[in-house]
């Protein structure tokens, strides 16, 4: 199932939220993690730029988001998946 149909199911009651929401904060954060790996001192101002600039343009396109996103940011199960940074 998608994370959007989760995310639907869990907001009506039919799935658990918290769970839900670990599920799909996990799967997002494994994602970008995965793109942007390997990480380095010379990579990571590339990395930091291109995710505030997406960050700045998804509220543009909803607004409201943004709220969520930051009591999503302060929840205690709020996970960044971390690897190991490459040196060159």
């Amino acid at each position: 199932m998608n994370n959007v149909k989760k995310l639907r199911l869990a907001v009506q009651g039919v799935l658990p939220e918290n769970k839900v929401f670990k599920e799909v904060m996990m799967d997002y954060s494994e994602k970008v993690s995965a793109a942007i790996q390997p990480l380095s001192m010379e990579t990571a101002p590339f990395v930091i730029a291109i995710l505030r600039i997406y960050a700045n343009e998804v509220e543009k396109l909803h607004p409201d988001a943004k709220e969520a996103a930051e009591v999503l940011v302060r929840a205690p199960q709020t996970t960044v998946i971390k690897k190991k940074e490459s040196k060159l």
